[in-house]
């Protein structure tokens, strides 16, 4: 049950697939489980499914492999930023027409020598070590053109071109929050660092570190 004096602010969306999601703007009691939460506009559309927050591995569909490769490809070259990376692969067509196309093309399209050379001869045992890495159980990469990709990481001035992930992925779509000290805290400073995360965890927060 949602205390009263929080039913204003909880973020919630429209219904999409398996998971609740909608926004509560005023509200007048608290929210309680298999409540039915309606927009109050019946004729909103959602502009395109969000994924559910199952806690499940991310589900790897046909030619998903292959597409995989090929971001690792573009990843492993160097000189190549999350904006600028993101902004170079759509005028080429997706990040596979970008792992198949010339070094000419590329350099055309802005990436330099180098990571045009990276690219069109790929490092082989660096894309099989990557590969053998995300084999593992709760190993994941999650790539800008995925609808998992957090929407609000999209909306950074520099967003990752992609994110490598040990854990449940559905953490990266809970609320989130950071907490940010001293790289050589106080033994009092660990204290109440821990005090914070734990109490916060516990509301159902997630707990973000940049690892500086």
């Amino acid at each position: 049950t949602l205390p009263a004096q929080y039913s204003a602010h909880i973020l919630v969306f429209r219904v999409f697939d398996e998971v609740s999601y909608a926004m509560i703007m005023n509200g007048k009691r608290p929210v309680r489980e298999r409540d039915v939460l309606k927009h109050p506009d019946e004729n909103f559309k959602p502009t395109r499914n969000l994924p559910a927050l199952t806690g499940k591995p991310l589900a790897i569909a046909k030619g998903a492999v292959t597409k995989q490769r090929d971001w690792l490809v573009i990843l492993n070259a160097p000189s190549l930023g999350g904006a600028s990376l993101i902004r170079a692969i759509e005028p080429l067509g997706g990040v596979s027409a970008v792992a198949a196309a010339s070094a000419r093309d590329l350099t055309r399209h802005g990436f330099s020598e180098q990571a045009a050379a990276a690219i069109t001869r790929p490092d082989e045992a660096r894309i099989e070590s990557d590969l053998h890495w995300l084999s593992q159980p709760n190993h994941h990469l999650l790539c800008w053109d995925d609808d998992a990709y957090p929407a609000l990481l999209r909306r950074i001035n520099s967003p990752p071109a992609a994110l490598f992930i040990e854990g449940d992925p559905g953490c990266l779509w809970q609320p989130q929050i950071a907490i940010i000290g001293s790289r050589n805290p106080t033994a009092g400073g660990l204290d109440h660092a821990r005090d914070f995360a734990t109490t916060l965890a516990h509301q159902g927060m997630t707990i973000t570190s940049g690892l500086a």
